[in-house]
């Protein structure tokens, strides 16, 4: 599947990524602007890396439990990671749909400009090149049997690197608890058959807790604030979106809004 597309795909360099199909500009294989299937002539085909930095752009890839000694090293710091946590949408690959996930996964974040990766510095020269994820050494866009090998690895998750620290791991279980995206999809689906406001006021308790937590665990707990993504995902703040709703700030509250 992934072979075929980026074969069809040559007006646009089509590459897949663990979450996705990625676009870039340059087309992969020689100067040819479109080709079909059938029409592709291997001798026109890149065979090694041509430093485009095309596969640090679009989104980070996603790290696999080979890669717990990067993180646990600090290597890859976790201020620099974010996790995608279980029944979040993201784009499957086969299905060709959005669809939640089965368990955290764990990324490198991403530049929201322009979705470059955040360890890519001057448009081609990667800060972590000799310690970087294992999908990032297996990614070549002219041959993608060794990327897709990686697809079947299991996914690094935070269990595996912080289910040892007490307290701390006591709150994020909690919180996914609380704030799983299983009973937000839920919510969200109800939302419009809802006349009494008991549906929005569960959503609007669930995005207040997460909230509330995160504060916490800046002020009292002295985390920093740029781990926050990685300790408890994304806020709904910026997931919404996913259930074609959005949260805004008046008055200095938040509210619910549809996209």
């Amino acid at each position: 599947m992934a072979v075929r597309s980026m074969l069809i795909h040559t007006s646009r360099k089509a590459i897949f990524y663990s979450d996705g199909l990625l676009f870039y500009e340059q087309p992969v294989f020689g100067d040819q602007q479109s080709m079909s299937y059938d029409e592709f002539d291997p001798k026109n085909a890149r065979t090694s890396c041509e430093q485009c930095s095309a596969c640090c752009t679009g989104g980070g890839p996603i790290l696999r439990f080979a890669d717990a000694h990067l993180v646990r090293s600090g290597a890859i710091a976790s201020k620099d990671l974010y996790t995608v946590r279980k029944g979040e949408l993201m784009f499957d690959r086969d299905t060709i749909k959005m669809v939640p996930v089965r368990t955290d996964l764990i990324k490198i974040k991403v530049n929201k400009d322009d979705l470059t990766c955040t360890f890519l510095k001057d448009g081609k020269t990667c800060e972590i090149y000799d310690t970087r994820p294992s999908e990032c050494r297996a990614f070549k866009c002219w041959d993608t049997k060794e990327i897709e090998m990686k697809y079947d690895e299991d996914p690094l998750e935070r269990a595996d690197l912080l289910s040892d620290v007490e307290g701390l791991w006591n709150l994020i279980t909690d919180h996914q608890e609380r704030c799983s995206y299983e009973r937000m999809s839920e919510l969200a689906e109800r939302l419009k058959d809802d006349k009494t406001g008991e549906i929005l006021a569960a959503i609007n308790e669930i995005i207040a807790f997460d909230l509330s937590l995160r504060d916490t665990l800046v002020e009292k707990g002295k985390v920093n604030p740029e781990m926050l993504s990685f300790l408890l995902g994304r806020p709904f703040t910026e997931t919404m979106a996913m259930f074609n709703l959005k949260i805004v700030e008046k008055n200095g509250a938040y509210v619910l809004d549809h996209v």
